[in-house]
């Protein structure tokens, strides 16, 4: 396993000292739900050293005990390690494979920057997870442990409040619900084990920069890293604990329930703050009901994230003799983005020359109804500053005929008929191929009239109640909508019995 080194390691050594009062610690070291609102003690799984007296389950979360501590060279811990007395039956060591997700908590402790509550200036100087020799004794010094995962900062400054009260966040400040209680918010992060972490025990260090790179507050804890999954799974069953990874209340904790730990007692909403939160789940543009695109974690220098496929990729082809290929953009310069299935399976993808990375459709097929996980890597200072990113993610199928819903609606309406508007897209006017318009009303015996378009349908169509509309290229550029008349005295509708659809032929 290869673990580098990290130049912070430096500041923490020297610890300067505090700058202003700040404080925090490690509450749980194996929580099972990812981003969560509120701390629910039968989701965690285990417990930072000397966690029953310092952290104990019996009190409210984030209740002061001395457990903050600002480590220095020669005592990087709070307690000494004492594998056998700082952990209980209600308090255990920690269980870990390689290639885990592991979310810890903490509690906020007022050091959140949220304009809804608090301002834009509260700091966040740098969150890490570092990691001791395999099978060591007693704690190394601090420049003894090595760097494991930068977890990043959080967003501090002069910035807008779609991004200072959106969550999830990076770095310390990842709390949804701080504004409900400034002190004793849940505050979650997560890191990933290496997937050649050799099996052994491990003392972990969680440091968290406050007011400035050397005002470091560290928690510390064991864990066993085992072989596999299976393995953790069956130790965590034995002590009879819940198994499975942890869920992410955004996206999979069954609408803020963890499927792998106690009982919730959340619910409800995300509580994220902006409408493009990254881990909504929100789709991106392309291919509706198709392909969609999630960040599931950001950190420094990488993010990690979900593209879902649908049970039905590919759409049509335009041309049926063509393959079809699906582009991925992302809105920031990267050095490279990998495509996988699991942990091990990369799928093969190529980068054109202004940052396009392009998946085939035959690679693509074979995976419909699953998910790819993407991993893309990034300079300093030009990734996404915040989840909302991820938005704007673009997942472009190419080569195939989409569809995407219009509205249709009367402006007036009188005996067996009417006169109203269908509502065009601003972005058919930059289509890439052909496009056109189809109307399909519930039943066909009537008379349908366009202007600022032209029917092209054929009587076979019209037959159905089915129509198409082109628009020249003058009304394309000039107008934002279809009019029409119908006339119709076989059957009563309404607005949303019609269904008018923007038909895209791909490039």
């Amino acid at each position: 396993m290869q673990l580098s080194k990290s130049a912070f390691l430096a500041g923490l050594v020297a610890m300067l000292p505090v700058l202003a009062a700040g404080h925090s610690w490690i509450a749980c070291t194996d929580y099972t739900e990812m981003n969560g609102q509120d701390w629910d003690a039968g989701k965690c799984r285990a417990f930072p050293r000397s966690g029953q007296q310092f952290v104990p389950k019996s009190a409210a979360f984030g209740t002061d005990t001395g457990y903050n501590f600002h480590g220095k060279e020669e005592q990087p811990c709070r307690t000494a390690r004492n594998d056998g007395g700082a952990y209980t039956a209600d308090h255990p060591m920690a269980v870990y494979y390689p290639g885990q997700r592991v979310v810890f908590t903490h509690p906020t402790k007022n050091h959140v920057a949220d304009p809804g509550c608090t301002n834009n200036f509260i700091p966040d100087n740098g969150n890490q997870i570092l990691v001791g020799p395999k099978d060591g004794g007693a704690d190394p010094k601090l420049s003894g442990f090595t760097l494991l995962e930068d977890l990043g900062v959080s967003p501090t400054g002069d910035l807008p409040a779609s991004i200072m009260s959106s969550y999830p966040k990076p770095g310390y400040q990842n709390a949804p619900k701080f504004c409900d209680n400034q002190d004793k918010a849940l505050a979650t992060g997560n890191f990933t084990l290496p997937t050649d972490m050799q099996p052994g025990r491990y003392t972990f260090l969680w440091a968290w920069s406050f007011n400035s790179p050397q005002d470091t507050y560290t928690s510390c804890w064991e864990a066993d890293v085992v072989a596999s999954q299976t393995e953790r799974d069956n130790r965590l069953q034995q002590r009879g604990q819940a198994s499975g990874d942890a869920c992410d209340f955004n996206t999979n904790c069954n609408g803020g329930n963890s499927e792998t730990g106690g009982e919730s007692g959340t619910g409800g909403e995300s509580g994220t703050g902006g409408e493009e939160s990254g881990n909504s789940g929100s789709e991106t543009e392309g291919c509706d009901d198709c392909l969609t695109f999630v960040y599931t974690s950001l950190k420094t220098n990488v993010a990690t994230g979900e593209m879902s496929i649908s049970a039905d990729f590919p759409p049509p082809r335009a041309d049926p003799n063509h393959p079809g290929q699906v582009d991925v953009r992302f809105p920031f310069p990267v050095k490279n983005a990998v495509f996988a299935v699991g942990r091990s399976t990369v799928i093969p993808s190529t980068e054109t020359a202004d940052g396009v990375f392009v998946l085939s459709e035959a690679d693509l097929v074979p995976l419909a109804g699953d998910k790819l996980t993407v991993t893309v890597r990034f300079d300093d200072g030009v990734g996404p500053t915040c989840f909302s990113q991820a938005g704007r993610v673009r997942i472009e199928p190419v080569g195939y005929v989409a569809h995407t819903p219009l509205d249709f609606f009367f402006e007036q309406r009188w005996n067996g008929g009417g006169m109203g508007r269908i509502v065009l897209p601003d972005s058919r006017r930059t289509l890439p191929g052909d496009w056109w318009v189809e109307v399909t009303f519930p039943c066909p015996d009537l008379t349908f009239q366009v202007w600022y378009g032209t029917d092209q349908s054929t009587d076979e169509q019209k037959s159905r109640g089915q129509y198409v509309i082109r628009q020249p290229e003058w009304e394309t550029q000039n107008t934002n909508h279809i009019g029409f008349t119908v006339q119709n005295s076989a059957c009563a509708f309404l607005e949303d019995d019609v269904v008018a659809t923007l038909v895209t032929a791909g490039k």
